[in-house]
């Protein structure tokens, strides 16, 4: 399995124009998930994540991921906060584009010293009677390979 970023460019260079602000993000998101790491040389290897977390706070105009925390093995990623704006569909931070949130979908990509990291997110629309459903995408690549998280997630109280 080869695990790329074109699908986030191909999707951050679509000019679609929907809503940008149809769903709400808001609320702490719990689940499990499977990392998968792509190693030059070496191959793909993909195991499960014991669980995932992310706090969001989404207003209007900025999207603010207060934690995202992921307990994956040996691999544990735990940051933030991270505050994003929100211009119409496309998303910033530190006044620079990394991303855009069209419809339910938050696509980000932002490279910084030879490390490029890709943060995305989806809630789907519930079946009758189901809870939401947050899809999460964590994306670390660089020189020494790819690592990525993903999950879905539920929110909790």
């Amino acid at each position: 399995m080869k695990i790329s970023f074109v699908r986030v460019g191909v999707a951050l260079s679509l000019g679609l124009a929907n809503a940008a602000y149809a769903v709400d993000f808001s609320g702490h998101w719990v689940g499990s998930g499977q990392i998968i790491e792509v190693v030059p040389f070496v191959g793909t290897k993909t195991s499960p994540c014991a669980r995932i977390e992310i706090s969001i706070e989404h207003l209007t105009e900025k999207l603010t991921t207060k934690h995202y925390k992921a307990d994956c093995g040996f691999v544990g990623p735990d940051w933030g906060p991270n505050v994003m704006e929100i211009r119409g569909t496309e998303v910033f931070e530190d006044d620079e584009k990394t991303g855009t949130l069209i419809d339910d979908t938050l696509l980000t990509l932002d490279a910084s010293g030879g490390v490029q990291y890709a943060y995305n997110l989806r809630l789907k629309k519930p079946a009758e009677g189901q809870p939401e459903v947050l899809e999460s995408y964590y994306g670390v690549k660089s020189m020494a390979g790819t690592i990525v998280i993903e999950g879905g997630l539920k929110r909790v109280p």
